[in-house]
């Protein structure tokens, strides 16, 4: 959820005004969900098919053993 914006995603049908802040602040919501997917968790072919998150624990895991070896 947006942080400020719980009142303003309550289903405001009979309030026009607060209709396009919740239809903004929802549209908001689906935006940053969507951005985290495909930024962090989606699966890249330049990735070796890993997700950006897993390529970086494995780079990180990787550069340990390389500094301890």
């Amino acid at each position: 959820m947006i942080a400020g914006h719980k009142a303003l995603l309550r289903s405001p049908r009979n309030c026009p005004q607060t209709s396009s802040r919740w239809i903004q602040a929802q549209a908001r919501l689906e935006i940053f969900r969507w951005l985290t997917y495909y930024n962090a968790r989606r699966r890249h072919s330049a990735l070796s098919y890993l997700s950006p998150m897993e390529f970086e624990q494995h780079h990180r895991r990787t550069a340990k053993l390389s500094l301890a070896a």
